[in-house]
């Protein structure tokens, strides 16, 4: 057997022995193989199946190993043993550094959805005067909304102050218009609730232009 062709042969099997996943007989475009896919590479691999070196697949054969043990030194074998582990072991490095970033990437994309959630699943919350004009909108009474009664739907979580100066500035937009009490003061019902305007005690709203 020509040289060249037995050093084609012997690196094949030692590439297949120290590389125990079974490989193609020839490289391709994105895989190397155990022979180069010269027309001297397809002989070296003709020949190492015909020997009993080499299965169709590529595999490694006990002949093929005997033969290696046989032709190449000891220390040089060993040396592509090492060879070997080391390029498994810097693929392996570098495995581990890709599966650390993207954990890092995985936790950081996790707060920012958790910080989102925890931003859209807090309750939309409107201006006080917007939620009282909602609430006024709604109310279907037989006579004008009680200010007690407009507090309860749309100002609950607010002082009775903020109620009131919402009022007030619904009022000053010309937006609502308040209505005093006409009954005896003794029969105010929640009188903390009233709203003094001048000298008159507002205790009903409506909206403006509302018949």
């Amino acid at each position: 057997m020509p040289e060249k062709l037995s050093q084609l042969v012997l690196t094949a099997l030692a590439r297949a022995a120290t590389q125990p996943r079974m490989q193609p007989l020839h490289g391709q475009a994105k895989a190397g193989g155990l022979f180069p896919a010269s027309a001297s590479g397809k002989r070296a691999a003709q020949y190492s199946r015909e020997q009993g070196y080499l299965d169709e697949s590529g595999r490694l054969q006990p002949k093929g190993l005997a033969y290696l043990i046989q032709e190449r030194p000891p220390r040089q074998l060993l040396e592509d043993f090492v060879r070997a582990i080391e390029a498994r072991e810097k693929q392996l490095t570098d495995l581990g550094q890709q599966i650390c970033t993207l954990l890092s990437s995985h936790e950081e994309m996790r707060e920012h959805l958790i910080n989102m959630l925890k931003v859209y699943d807090q309750p939309i919350s409107l201006p006080l005067e917007d939620e009282l004009l909602r609430a006024i909108r709604k109310w279907s009474g037989p006579q004008d909304m009680p200010l007690p009664e407009l507090y309860r739907q749309a100002g609950q979580g607010h002082s009775i102050g903020q109620f009131h100066d919402a009022l007030r500035l619904l009022v000053k937009r010309l937006e609502v218009r308040i209505q005093p009490w006409t009954g005896p003061l003794y029969a105010l019902p929640e009188p903390e609730l009233a709203l003094l305007i001048g000298h008159e005690i507002g205790y009903y709203v409506s909206l403006v232009g509302k018949e």
